[in-house]
Order: C-alpha cells, then structure tokens, then sequence
C-alpha cells in the first residue's frame, strides 16, 4: 500500500510544482486583499465617526431650534391674546364713540332749534 501511495505522490509532484506558485500568489493576493479591506474598513470607520458627529451636531441645532419654536409659540400665543384684548377694548370705544356721537347730534339739532327761536324771539319782540 506504501509503495503505491509513493507512486502516486511522484507522479502528481510536477503538477503540485506548478500548483505551489499559484497558491503562494493566491495567498499574497488574499493577504493584500485583506489589507485593502482592513484599509476601506478603517476609512468607513472614520466616515462613520464624521457622520457621527455631523449628526450630532445637527441634532443639538434642531433641539435648539426647537426650543426657539416652543419660545415663539409662547409669544405668538401671548400676542394674540392681547390683539384679541386690544380689539374688545376697540369694540366698546366704538360702541361708546357712536353713543356720543348721536349725543352730539341731537345736542346740535337741539341747539339750532333754541337758536332759531331766540331769533325768532328777538325778531317778533322787536317789531
């Protein structure tokens, strides 16, 4: 059995010969392969970590900015309860504007009635 196997063995030597250097360029190649990966590897690392912090960054600007959205809604809330205010007290000054404006009128329709007859009065007592 020994003997066969060693057969066997020399004859297969030329083409492990030729296999050898193939291999030893397969593994080169899959080392340098390796190393190209670690490379991409450790350069998605570092654009992760960028990401990271970008992201980051924007969500401190967002949260700040929210919180300046949450302060305007408040003063927008503010102002608009004192329109809403300020309006009413516009509505009753007009209200009070037109009662004494048609004081006013009748005061003035009264006051031409006693003026036209005082001049009647002092045209009739003088004749």
């Amino acid at each position: 059995m020994w003997p066969r196997l060693l057969a066997q063995l020399f004859e297969l030597l030329p083409h492990l010969t030729r296999l050898i250097p193939q291999l030893d360029r397969f593994l080169s190649g899959r080392s340098q392969g390796d190393e190209r990966l670690t490379a991409v590897a450790e350069e998605v690392h570092r654009d992760l970590g960028q990401v990271t912090r970008a992201h980051a960054a924007l969500y401190r600007h967002l949260q700040e900015l929210s919180a300046q959205v949450d302060t305007l809604g408040g003063e927008v809330r503010a102002t608009h309860a004192a329109v809403q205010h300020h309006e009413q007290r516009l509505d009753a000054l007009d209200t009070r504007l037109r009662g004494l404006t048609r004081w006013l009128q009748a005061a003035v329709v009264l006051l031409l009635a006693v003026l036209a007859l005082l001049a009647w009065s002092l045209w009739h007592g003088s004749h």
